[in-house]
């Protein structure tokens, strides 16, 4: 099996782009052209041997060998201080009318594995089954003496029908139990690992200062340390089933209970930058993953020229950390898509779940009451505190206000100001900082499945499947980027539309008075500057946006992301064979279909199934792409 994938991306950054506005751009357009090319193969060879003894006993054997290869070649060329009018496709079509930039190409290390496996099947009468398989897979992302793992499997199967107890039972058809353990191997991690890597850049410059503006060459070292331990993941696999059949096969129920453990998990830990390094691929703890899942299929209606069919799975699984490292009980990590100022996204704990959100709780907006305006410093908020007390009608000493240190100063200034978001001091000490996180959502769903419907009716067939996820969480990075100015103080962006009318404003609206187009915040030149700063926002429900500057997460944007999704539709029909062989076919079936159809769910993001239990920093919504919808007609046809 040999494949080539060739991939095609240009990008073109206009005059007025966060990248045409830098210096050595000069608000001029760039463009770039990015070309790769993978090759890989995959080569199997197979032996078998099968034989029965008595009539009774079963055997059969295999033997393999595979070897699997792949390799990518990529070329960049960009370019830039193009003439300001040039459009993309022109930039793209000819890049000689812009100034080389960076030229580079790159071929990456080969990532090879080269397999042996065996086979060896038995059973009795095709009443007890047994199976024995073992494998050894050798995998260049590891060092020599750590590229090959073992891994054995071996599963039974008792067939009761086939007793004498149940062979006369008419309603049952079938009637087994069976049971597996085995071993997994987990390989899926970048190449190059375990040792030092050095790429050649062109861009920035080795030393603090220093600008390549004509293209010298210098050599970088990675940011991870290389790790020639690292080895395989496993996952050690238990489970049980059966396999239930009623009524002439009208009805067959599966359910399974499953008990995985997985060791030696394939881990980015953070390191201490005095290494030079910030990370390290390590092997790191044990994580176990026990749930249930029944599957059921059965036929609804059956007639002379009609069928209607359907089915439905269901499923609940937990996974629980057992171990980390050899001296940690919590850890603290982030996705690679999104991350929060401290990068302590989520919370990895010994007898806690993975996929837990660890931030802040929101607590709306910071009100003017908890704020003295300070007319000899030009009407600025200053929090109540010890210094500035406040007191109820009846004398009452008040709370002081909370003070916020986990979200930047902006522009308008610290971050506690009234219209400012304001979060929950969970210990009490009147300060919210980092002592004050919490777990804020878990992405783990609560069940998930799938159902669907298929049948016929004469000359028509249709199939209509459907997948569901409930109770679990997926935080809006999205929403996020597009309510703040994270990083754009001075360079605002697009932000969500609810912002429109909802936001705590500065300036106040241009409607003829005299305070139109005024900034009311610190206004000591108009006469009641602050009751009408005040008033103005008396409705605010939403912070401004560009006093968001620091991405954390907060618990306002973690949403419930429960869907059923309509995964496809096909509608056919089958034209008479009276018709069909006039023409010189056996069938003749058109189609027409539809994929990702539609979605019913509460997110307000583009798709709320993003990395859903994959990996240690799952459900994290960045500027996802959304799926596709996709429509299509078809023609089957049998000679």
């Amino acid at each position: 099996n040999y494949a080539i994938t060739i991939g095609d991306e240009m990008q073109y950054y206009g005059p007025l782009t966060k990248e045409g506005q830098k210096v050595i751009n000069q608000g001029l357009p760039v463009a770039s052209i990015s070309d790769s090319r993978t090759e890989s193969y995959t080569w199997t060879n197979t032996a078998s041997y099968s034989f029965t003894l008595k009539d009774m006993h079963n055997f059969s054997f295999l033997l393999g060998q595979e070897i699997y290869h792949s390799q990518k070649r990529t070329k960049d060329q960009t370019a830039h201080l193009f003439s300001r009018d040039v459009d993309a496709a022109t930039a793209w079509n000819n890049m000689n009318l812009g100034t080389v930039y960076a030229l580079e190409s790159a071929l990456n290390t080969p990532n090879r594995m080269a397999s042996f496996f065996g086979q060896a099947n038995y059973n009795y009468d095709h009443k007890y089954l047994l199976s024995v398989t073992m494998r050894a897979d050798g995998s260049t992302k590891f060092a020599p003496g750590n590229q090959w793992g073992y891994f054995p499997s071996i599963s039974g199967a008792w067939d009761l029908k086939r007793e004498n107890f149940l062979k006369d039972v008419e309603w049952i058809d079938q009637l087994k139990f069976r049971a597996a353990f085995g071993l997994a191997g987990n390989n899926n991690i970048d190449d190059d690992m375990w040792r030092y890597l050095y790429t050649v850049g062109t861009q920035g410059g080795p030393g603090f200062g220093e600008v390549t503006k004509n293209g010298e060459l210098f050599y970088t070292a990675g940011d991870q340390f290389p790790n020639k331990d690292v080895k395989w993941e496993t996952t050690v696999t238990r489970n049980f089933a059966f396999d239930l059949s009623f009524f002439g096969n009208r009805l067959t129920i599966t359910p399974e209970l499953y008990f995985n453990t997985t060791r030696d998990l394939l881990y980015k830990s953070t390191i201490l930058s005095v290494s030079g390094y910030t990370a390290q691929m390590q092997n790191i703890g044990k994580v176990t993953n026990n749930g249930f899942e029944l599957t059921v299929n059965g036929d609804i209606l059956r007639g002379k020229d009609y069928v209607l069919s359907g089915n439905l799975t269901f499923g609940m699984n937990k996974m629980t950390i057992k171990k980390l490292n050899a001296t940690d009980k919590v850890l603290y990590n982030t996705s690679g898509a999104w991350k929060s100022a401290d990068q302590q996204d989520y919370k990895l704990e010994v007898g806690g779940e993975l996929g837990l959100f660890y931030g802040y709780v929101y607590d709306g907006l910071y009100s003017p009451d908890e704020f003295y305006f300070d007319n000899v410093q030009n009407n600025l908020a200053v929090p109540y505190s010890d210094e500035y007390p406040r007191y109820d009608e009846e004398g009452n000493r008040l709370p002081n206000t909370v003070i916020n240190k986990a979200l930047g100063a902006s522009n308008s200034g610290e971050a506690t100001l009234p219209g400012k978001i304001k979060l929950k001091d969970l210990n009490g000490d009147g300060i919210v900082d980092q002592n004050d996180k919490t777990v804020i959502g878990n992405s783990n769903p609560e069940f998930q499945g799938g159902f669907g419907l298929s049948g016929q009716w004469k000359n028509f067939d249709f199939t209509a499947n459907f997948t569901y996820m409930v109770g679990f969480d997926v935080y809006n990075a999205t929403a996020y980027a597009l309510s703040s100015s994270t990083d754009k103080q001075y360079d605002f962006h697009n932000v969500l539309s609810d912002f429109a009318d909802n936001r705590w404003r500065y300036v106040h609206v241009n409607d003829g008075s005299r305070f139109s187009g005024e900034c009311m915040y610190k206004n000591h030149y108009l006469d009641n500057s602050v009751e009408t700063y005040i008033g103005m926002n008396a409705n605010a429900s939403l912070w401004n946006p560009a006093d968001l500057v620091t991405n954390a997460l907060i618990s306002n944007f973690v949403e419930d992301g429960s869907f059923i999704r309509c995964s496809d539709v096909t509608i056919g029909y089958t034209l008479p064979e009276t018709l069909t062989k006039k023409w010189g076919m056996n069938k003749l079936r058109v189609y027409a279909s539809a994929s990702n159809l539609f979605i019913l769910t509460d997110y307000s993001g583009f798709d709320p199934e993003v990395d859903v239990q994959s990996g240690l920093t799952p459900s994290m919504d960045y500027n996802r792409y959304p799926r596709n919808r996709q429509f299509s007609l078809g023609v089957n046809v049998t000679f």
